[in-house]
This record gives structure tokens, sequence and C-alpha cells, in this order.
């Protein structure tokens, strides 16, 4: 009995430990040029499916309070995605609606798995438990949130009806 159970903890462990980080994806930025996020190793990541629309103002300036108070703690990667509405027509105003934060924003691009082929790698690891090591779950829409810990692995994921400023999430950066 006491093998069967070292046996399955050492599988346990080997699987675990075999998980890739988020460091090995890059993707390219509203500008154009590469973020590889190697760079980032060590620190906080929190990426969440940006809001794009004018009507969404309210989400944004909850976004830009909230890079106001944990900006020192996490890095905040808005990603623009394609199916909630991007279109490089908007670029301009998108980047006015971030104007000053340190907020990275990505180039616009696919993140529902039913885009297969054609998602970003990046949405794929965030959203493929064999590359991540903890969900499955799909993209629903914008402000959905993916925390990233300072050792590189998926921590916690947040639906989009959940509000930045939430116990938990705080919890994670502090």
């Amino acid at each position: 009995m006491k093998l069967l159970f070292t046996v399955c903890l050492l599988m346990g462990i080997g699987w675990y430990a075999g998980a890739q980080t988020i460091y090995s994806q890059s993707f390219k930025n509203i500008d154009g040029q590469t973020v590889t996020l190697s760079s980032f190793q060590h620190k906080k990541l929190l990426l969440f499916i940006a809001p794009i629309e004018r009507s969404d103002s309210l989400r944004i300036n909850e976004i830009d309070s909230f890079q106001t108070v944990y900006g020192d703690s996490v890095q905040l990667i808005g990603i623009m995605s394609i199916e909630d509405g991007y279109t490089d027509s908007l670029l301009q105003e998108i980047k006015a609606y971030y104007t000053g934060s340190n907020i990275i924003l990505t180039e616009g691009m696919y993140t529902r798995k039913a885009a297969a082929t054609s998602q970003h790698a990046l949405l794929q690891w965030l959203t493929t438990r064999s590359l991540n090591k903890r969900t499955d779950d799909d993209i629903i829409g914008t402000g959905q949130k993916f925390f990233i810990s300072s050792n590189g692995r998926l921590q916690e994921v947040q639906g989009p009806a959940v509000p930045f400023f939430n116990i938990r999430l705080v919890a994670l950066i502090q």
C-alpha cells in the first residue's frame, strides 16, 4: 500500500512539475512590438480580456484605479479580443482609453477555443489544462481575469462579472 501511495505521489509531482509556465509565451502589443513574458519572470501577472467599447467606460475606470493601487505589485496585461469586438479601426480610441496607465495591451487576437488553430498561443495556454495544469475554461467575455503567480503558474481564473477589486484577487496580489 505504501508503495502504491509513493508511486502515485511521484507521478503527481512529475505531472505538476512538467507544467509549462507562462514565461514561454510571447505576443505583440497594441503597437506591434513583441512582448516576451519571460521578461516578467518572478513577477505576478494579471491578464484580462480588455473592455474596448465606450459603453465599458465604468469597467475601464475600474481597471485604471486597480492599476493605480496595485500596479507596483502586479503587471496588468489587457487582451484585445477580436471575438469581443476588437478591430483595428478602434485602435486609436482604445489607446486613448488606456493612455497614461502602465497596462500592457495586446494586439487584436482570437481568444476563444472555437477559433481552433487561430486561437492565439497565449490564450491556448490560458484555456488548456494540459498546458496550464489548472483549467480548461474557455473565454467568456470582457473582464475575465487570469492571475499568474510569481512562479509562472495559473493560480486563479475569474469571470467577467467579478469586479477587479475583490477580496480573493486582492489577497493573491498582496
